[in-house]
């Protein structure tokens, strides 16, 4: 019979890092939504080159949340990878059941964050722009 062993500080230090990747990514998100929410009608003028621009934005913008997404369902997978490796440790040695056991609650907490997927935007009206 082989004997398993876990490094309980580097499975920790795997648990950090993607609280901290996913923390970042909640921060980005909020300010990403923030300035796609301002991006209405009553934005930008009709000026021609304005309306370029702005749509022009608005992809950039698109592109960048598509990303987003794809990072957030990345770190998503990551963590419930983590999680199941824990789980199946977790049952075949007694000696780290607690320590598992604590990473699976920190781990449940990130999934449950990361199951609600990113905010929605809402576009806020900031009343009439004018080009400059």
């Amino acid at each position: 019979m082989s004997d398993i062993r876990v490094d309980i500080t580097t499975v920790e230090g795997n648990v950090r890092a993607l609280n901290t990747m996913f923390d970042q990514l909640e921060s980005g998100v909020q300010g990403i939504n923030a300035v796609q929410g301002l991006q209405t009608a009553t934005t930008w003028t009709d000026i021609p080159s304005c309306q370029q621009f702005a749509a022009t934005y608005a992809r950039g913008l698109a592109a960048l949340q598509e990303r987003i997404d794809h990072t957030w369902h990345t770190i998503r997978q990551q963590a419930e990878a983590l999680h199941e490796a824990a789980a199946a440790l977790a049952t075949t040695d007694e000696a780290t059941r607690h320590d598992l056991a604590t990473m699976q609650t920190s781990l449940d907490a990130l999934l449950a964050r990361a199951e609600r997927g990113p905010a929605p935007i809402t576009p806020t009206t900031t009343g009439p722009m004018r080009a400059v």
